[in-house]
């Protein structure tokens, strides 16, 4: 038993995401801001996960695993391996590595539970 912990999927928590400047050129420094709802937060500080959220920018059309475009700076991301299993009509048939770029810095800025903003961008 694990109080105060719940398991399973979320759901979608994303409503809408802003930066500031509204529009952004190569070099100009800018937040993020995302608004969204059951975002961890907990005004007890010893209890808030809030620093724990993080935020990750890709081109557009590229999945998540893709690096931070090369014109974005203030923000990074790890690269690590991910074995992936191949299936062939519900049956594994051999494993392949994929490069993916993950755990991503910095932590937000300022949070609520509606919403969590990162500074520092360019």
């Amino acid at each position: 038993d694990w109080p105060g912990w719940t398991s399973g999927g979320p759901g979608l928590r994303l409503r809408s995401f802003a930066t500031s400047p509204a529009v952004v050129k190569i070099g100009q420094q800018f937040s993020l801001t995302i608004h969204g709802v059951g975002l961890p937060f907990h005004p007890t500080k010893t209890m808030d996960a809030s620093h724990r959220q993080r935020a990750k920018l890709v081109a557009a059309g590229q999945p998540c695993t893709a690096p931070v475009p090369m014109a974005v700076s203030g923000l990074s991301c790890s690269e690590s391996m991910r074995k992936v299993q191949h299936m062939n009509q519900g049956n594994p048939y051999g494993v392949r590595e994929q490069t993916i770029h993950t755990i991503c810095s910095p932590k937000p800025a300022a949070s609520t539970a509606e919403m969590v903003r990162f500074e520092g961008f360019r």
